[in-house]
C-alpha cells in the first residue's frame, strides 16, 4: 500500500503527512466537508433568496420576505447537506483506494442525493439519487472537456 504524501496525491491534497492515522484522515475529511457545507449553504441561500425576490418584483407582487427566506434556507440546506455527504463519501473512497477516480464523485453524489431525500418518501429518494447522478455526471463531463481542451499539452500527452 502506498503510504507517503509524495506517492499518494490524495494525502497531499488533504494536507496529510506520511503514514497518517485513521483519526487524522477522518478529521481532515470531516473538516473539508464542514467547510463545503458552510460555504454552500450561505451562497445558495443568498442567491436563491435573491432570485425569489427578483421573481416577486417581476411578477409585480409584494415581496414575501418571510416565505422567500424560509424557502431559500430550506433549499440551500438540502443542497449543502447533499454536497457535504457526497464529499465525505468521495474522499473516503479516494483515501481507501489511494487515488481519485472520476466515477467516485458520480457514485458519491448518487448516494448522497438519495440519503438527503429520505424524509420525503421513496419516490423522492429515487429522484434525489437520479438528480445527484445527473449533476455529478455533467460536472465530470465538463471537467474532462476542460482538462482536454484547456491544457497546454499536445493531444498525444493528454491520454
Amino acid at each position: 500500500m502506498i503510504s507517503t504524501a509524495d506517492e499518494t496525491p490524495i494525502y497531499a491534497e488533504l494536507g496529510l503527512g506520511p503514514n497518517p492515522s485513521k483519526m487524522d484522515m477522518a478529521t481532515k475529511v470531516l473538516k473539508k466537508s464542514y467547510h463545503t457545507f458552510q460555504n454552500t449553504a450561505l451562497e445558495f441561500s443568498l442567491v436563491y433568496s435573491g432570485c425569489l425576490i427578483i421573481n416577486d418584483l417581476v411578477d409585480k407582487k409584494p415581496i414575501q420576505w418571510r416565505n422567500n427566506i424560509v424557502t431559500a434556507t430550506t433549499y440551500s440546506l438540502n443542497i449543502a447537506t447533499s454536497l457535504a455527504l457526497a464529499e465525505i463519501i468521495n474522499d473516503s473512497i479516494a483515501l481507501h483506494r489511494g487515488e481519485r477516480k472520476i466515477y467516485d464523485s458520480i457514485i458519491a453524489s448518487t448516494i448522497s442525493g438519495g440519503i438527503v431525500e429520505i424524509p420525503h418518501g421513496a419516490s423522492a429518494v429515487y429522484r434525489g439519487a437520479v438528480s445527484g447522478a445527473l449533476w455529478s455526471s455533467a460536472m465530470a463531463g465538463m471537467q474532462y472537456v476542460f482538462s482536454k481542451f484547456l491544457s497546454d499539452k499536445p493531444d498525444s500527452e493528454n491520454k
